[in-house]
C-alpha cells in the first residue's frame, strides 16, 4: 500500500489472501451472477445526497435525472429505493459533468447530521463509539444493501472493513462519500475529541492526498488490499457527547422493523453454499462442516438437503472456485500467481491444472483472450 500513487505489487502470504480476496470482490462487478430481484438497492436519501452535489455544481438535475431513467419526484419518498447500480451510474455521471473525480469526498462535508435519518440518530444516541460502529454494522443496510461493514479487532488495532457483496459493483465515489460520511461524523458526536491512525482505501487518490487528510483527519493509504477506517482499539470506549439509551431503544426497534420490510428474496440453499465458500475459500477449500457452521446448521442435514437437491457439495466447490477465477482473471490488477490463492490453491501448478480443466485453456491464456476480446 502507498500515500502516493505507487501500487504494492508484492504477492500475498498465506496469512493475508482474505484481505486480498476482499479487494478483489470490490473491483470485479458480480452483476451477471444473479437475478434482477436479488439486485443489491440503496434508499433515497443516498440519491438525495448525490443530486444535492449536482444541483449545487450548478447542473440542471431534472435533465440529469431523465439521462439516468430516475424520477426526481420519486425522492420525497423515504420508502423509494433504486438499484445500487443505477446509484453508481448516477454518481460517474455527475462526476463527469461536473469534471471533480473527488464528488464522493466533497459530498461529505456538505450533509448535515440527520441526513441518513435513523441510522444517523442512532449513532448519536449512543452510549460510546463501539456501541455506535456496532449500530452501524447492523443498520448501514437501511442505507445500502450493496456493501457490509464488519469490525475486525487484532494487535490493539480496530478495523472498520467496507466489503461490496456479491451483485455490487465497487464505486469509487461512493466509497469515498461512505468512509468520509462516517469518519466526520463519528468524530462531531463523541465527547472527547478523537483521530483514525489511518483510513485505507482500495483505489488510487482521485483528489490531492491532502484533500482527503484534511476531510478525514488523518493519514490516508492507497491501493491497500481493502477498504477500511483503523483506530487504537481504547477508542471504543471513548463516550458518545449525547447518550440517550431510552431514545436509542425506540430507535432500534423502529430501524428492525424497516429492515423486515426491506424488499428481498431468499436465496436457495445452493446459492447461500456458494456465497459462503466465497468468503472461506481464501483460505483454502473448505471441508462440508465449516460451510455447514457458516450457514448455522449441522453437517449431516447440510449433506442430506443438498442430496435432495442433486447439488453435490464437490460441484459447489469446483463451481465456486471456476466462476470466481474467470472473475478475477477479468480484473488485470490481480496477478495471475494471486488468483490461485484467492479460489483457495496453496499449489499455483495445481490451480493451473484445475482451471485448464474446467475450460480446456490456461489462466493466462484466458485472460490474454479476455483484453483481445474486450471483456
Amino acid at each position: 500500500m502507498s500515500r502516493g500513487n505507487s501500487k504494492d505489487t508484492s504477492r500475498p502470504t498465506r496469512s493475508e489472501p482474505r484481505r486480498v480476496a476482499d479487494d478483489a470482490l470490490h473491483r470485479v462487478s458480480l452483476r451477471r451472477s444473479l437475478p434482477n430481484e436479488t439486485a443489491p438497492t440503496v434508499g433515497s436519501k443516498a440519491l438525495r445526497a448525490a443530486f444535492g452535489a449536482a444541483a449545487a455544481a450548478g447542473l440542471d438535475i431534472g435533465a440529469l435525472a431523465a439521462s439516468q431513467g430516475l424520477r426526481l419526484e420519486a425522492l420525497s419518498d423515504a420508502d423509494v429505493r433504486v438499484p445500487h447500480d443505477a446509484w453508481v451510474a448516477l454518481f460517474a455521471e455527475i462526476e463527469r459533468r461536473t469534471g471533480d473525480p473527488g464528488i464522493g469526498l466533497h459530498i461529505a462535508a456538505s450533509l448535515p447530521l440527520g441526513h441518513w435519518d435513523t441510522v444517523d440518530y442512532m449513532i448519536a444516541a449512543s452510549g460510546t463509539l463501539g456501541e455506535a460502529f456496532a449500530r452501524l454494522e447492523r443498520y448501514f443496510v437501511l442505507l445500502s444493501t450493496a456493501v457490509e461493514h464488519t469490525t475486525l479487532r487484532q494487535d490493539g488495532e480496530v478495523r472498520v472493513r467496507r466489503v461490496h457483496v456479491a451483485g455490487s459493483t465497487r464505486s469509487r465515489a461512493g466509497t469515498e462519500l461512505a468512509v468520509a460520511s462516517i469518519v466526520r461524523r463519528f468524530r462531531a458526536l463523541t465527547a472527547v475529541a478523537w483521530s483514525p491512525i489511518r483510513v485505507e482505501l482500495a483505489h488510487g487518490p482521485s483528489v490531492p492526498i491532502v484533500e482527503y487528510e484534511r476531510e478525514l483527519g488523518c493519514a490516508t493509504l492507497f491501493h491497500c488490499r481493502e477498504d477500511a477506517i483503523v483506530f487504537a482499539e481504547s477508542v471504543l470506549a471513548i463516550p458518545m457527547a449525547r447518550p440517550e439509551p431510552e431514545l436509542c431503544a425506540v430507535l432500534e426497534r423502529h430501524a428492525d422493523g424497516l429492515i423486515r420490510d426491506l424488499p428481498r428474496s431468499t436465496p436457495d440453499l445452493a446459492e447461500r453454499v456458494k456465497r459462503a465458500l466465497t468468503r472461506e475459500l481464501p483460505d483454502g477449500a473448505p471441508p462440508l462442516a465449516r460451510i455447514a457452521k457458516h450457514l448455522g446448521i449441522g453437517a449431516r442435514t447440510l449433506q442430506r438437503r443438498l442430496v435432495e437437491t442433486n447439488t453435490p457439495f464437490r460441484a459447489l466447490v469446483e463451481g465456486t472456485r471456476e466462476a470466481l477465477a474467470r472473475r478475477y482473471l477479468a480484473d488485470p490488477e490481480i496477478g495471475l500467481g494471486e488468483v490461485g490463492y484467492l479460489v483457495g490453491f496453496s499449489d499455483p501448478s495445481a490451480f493451473y491444472k484445475a482451471f485448464r480443466r474446467w475450460t480446456g485453456e490456461t489462466p493466462g491464456d484466458f485472460r490474454r483472450r479476455q483484453r483481445a476480446s474486450g471483456a
